[in-house]
């Protein structure tokens, strides 16, 4: 098994997936193929946001896990998803200050158990609250934030200058679809699941027979059903090449079924609606 790191697939060609790293480029042609492309952070359009400082919520943590460098020494953070959260508290776990938490909807929109740990070291999380402008000359040194009204506008006469050296954008994730689309599986808008997402099976088969899709691309979840879905389709992918065997059949029934659980919580509830909008039947 050769593993590529920092390796980025670029295309898709006949003569197979195109690679691309430090080292120089490959063609690289197999019998299957499983894409887990993850997905986009959604930007977020307000005044100056091209200043320096402003960044998504994962480039920050590209900047701390890789580099070991600090997006920001007085951060604001914009989005109280599960991602605004856990940047919130590896900021302060190295050394960051945090301004404040803004959150456009009327209530913390991830864990309770990610906002109870950023709560603990005091960080305010202002619910109904934006960014719509960050000012500086060089580079970002205070944001203005604004209270919002029932309809999603702002509210006049509530607009605060916070100061701050780095504004992080943590609004949201879109399925990363291009190299998918470049295979030519058929694709389906469905909000719920976070926007254009492969249309695939219950083993995330999609309708090129040898392509499967697993993770953010399929829909915006969590790592751990982005686990069951790649082994599921592991798995499926074992039957196709070495035929039925009773232990790949039962491992994949077992991961089909803790899959099925793991979202009839209420929490997945948007999920389930989604998801009968982006699988199909093999006869379809």
């Amino acid at each position: 098994l050769r593993i590529m790191l920092r390796t980025t697939a670029v295309g898709w060609f006949k003569e197979g997936v195109l690679l691309v790293n430090d080292e120089g480029s490959y063609v690289a042609k197999a019998k299957y193929y499983l894409l887990s492309v993850g997905a986009f952070e959604n930007y977020l359009a307000f005044e100056n946001n091209d200043l320096p400082g402003v960044m998504g919520a994962g480039g920050a943590q590209t900047l701390m896990n890789l580099y070991g460098v600090l997006p920001g020494k007085k951060v604001l953070v914009v989005g109280s998803g599960n991602v605004g959260l856990i940047i919130t508290y590896q900021l302060l776990q190295a050394g960051a200050s945090i301004v404040a938490i803004v959150e456009a909807a009327d209530r913390i929109g991830g864990w309770l158990v990610h906002a109870a740990k950023v709560r603990r070291y005091g960080v305010p999380i202002l619910l109904r609250h934006t960014v719509i402008a960050a000012e500086g000359k060089e580079r970002v040194e205070k944001a203005v934030i604004t209270e919002l009204d029932e309809s999603w506008e702002p509210i006049p006469g509530t607009e605060k200058e916070v100061e701050c050296d780095s504004i992080l954008l943590a609004v949201g994730l879109t399925p990363n679809t291009e190299l998918v689309r470049q295979f030519g599986v058929r694709t389906r808008y469905v909000p719920e699941l976070g926007g254009l997402v492969p249309v695939r099976d219950e083993y995330f088969r999609t309708n090129v027979p040898n392509v499967f899709v697993a993770g953010d691309v399929v829909a915006i979840e969590e790592a751990t059903t982005a686990f069951m879905e790649g082994w599921i389709a592991a798995y499926t992918m074992l039957i196709d090449l070495k035929g039925p065997s009773k232990k790949y059949v039962e491992e994949r029934s077992k991961l089909v079924k803790l899959l099925s659980d793991y979202r009839s919580s209420p929490a997945s509830q948007k999920i389930r609606k989604g998801w009968k909008y982006a699988e199909v039947v093999k006869d379809e």
